[in-house]
């Protein structure tokens, strides 16, 4: 019964899921701020945060979608 337990999709693996994209999301926005810091022209400035304000649109649609109970329900 334990082992089966372990093996249905558990509150604490998306947990650790989500532990994981939150990690990855501050290195790219580490990433990002060294390259927005370093980048002298104003035209890269421009292009480096439209690409950071579509990433995080992006991201944002998404994790509204995954709440939403879309994707599990497949």
């Amino acid at each position: 019964h334990k082992l089966a337990r372990l093996l249905e999709p558990n509150p604490s693996l998306r947990y650790h899921g989500n532990r994981v994209v939150v990690t990855r999301v501050l290195i790219t926005l580490m990433l990002i701020m060294f390259l927005l810091h370093y980048s002298t022209t104003v035209l890269i400035r421009g292009k480096v945060l439209a690409l950071v304000q579509s990433g995080l649109g992006l991201m944002f649609f998404l994790h509204r979608f995954e709440r939403s109970g879309w994707l599990w329900s497949f």
